[in-house]
């Protein structure tokens, strides 16, 4: 079983199942709609890109980064987003074609991600991903606990698999 990379953050009985890349990738792949939401920390611009499927969105001050490789992006903060995800039934996504069935999270600080994620788990339908470097127990799916170099590889492992 995985261990939260914060030791108080024990979320109750229902925890994030630990999954590696090629797993990630599986789940990725098998949602209908998924999103991507990147965060303030985002260094992985690239690997965000390949892991959109058209809807992804990105904190404000990062947007240039993403405009400078043509990404088509939407740029608003985390806690908006999170908002509109938990009130599936209502908005019908980026686009308008629809609620998402997995929200990709990568690229935030630690304690801000697992808030965005327990709102999420607790009033919302959509399942969650975390693909960040430490173990999120308030998402539906998340990457173990890695080191630097690890998670780097795990990542770059995740965007081959997406493109078999």
């Amino acid at each position: 079983m995985a261990k939260p990379y914060f030791p108080g953050n024990v979320p109750g009985i229902k925890t994030a199942l630990a999954i590696d890349s090629k797993q990630a990738a599986k789940i990725i792949k098998r949602a209908n709609r998924r999103i991507v939401i990147t965060g303030s920390k985002l260094e992985e611009v690239e690997e965000a890109i390949k892991l959109a499927d058209g809807a992804l969105v990105v904190a404000p001050h990062t947007l240039p980064q993403f405009r400078e490789k043509g990404a088509a992006v939407v740029a608003m903060n985390k806690v908006n987003i999170t908002n509109l995800l938990r009130d599936a039934s209502q908005w019908k996504g980026l686009d308008g074609k629809g609620s998402y069935d997995l929200a990709v999270y990568m690229g935030s600080p630690y304690y801000f991600e697992s808030q965005m994620l327990s709102c999420l788990k607790h009033f919302s339908s959509c399942k969650t991903m975390s693909i960040s470097r430490f173990y999120q127990p308030n998402a539906t799916y998340s990457f173990d606990n890695m080191n630097e170099d690890k998670w780097r590889e795990a990542l770059g492992d995740l965007v081959k698999f997406m493109e078999e």
